[in-house]
């Protein structure tokens, strides 16, 4: 009976993504934000200005617990 050959193969290596920068950690909570009230993180108009990135209006509310404007 013939032995199953083991595969010789090794799994893909990725590297390592680079730390993000202050901006981009910026922009990262604002998208989770933005996301946790349903909106868009981010829209995109090509036909307006093609450079331009529109980030979504967040409504941020006071705590409800502990919170100084209560």
């Amino acid at each position: 009976m013939a032995r199953p050959q083991r595969s010789t193969s090794r799994p893909a290596v990725f590297p390592t993504p680079a730390p993000l920068s202050d901006e981009e950690k910026v922009l990262v909570s604002y998208a989770k934000l933005a996301r946790a009230q349903g909106l868009p993180a981010f829209s995109f108009d090509e036909r307006r200005e093609p450079d331009r990135i529109e980030i979504a209006p967040l409504v941020i509310e006071p705590m409800k617990n502990n919170s100084p404007w209560e």
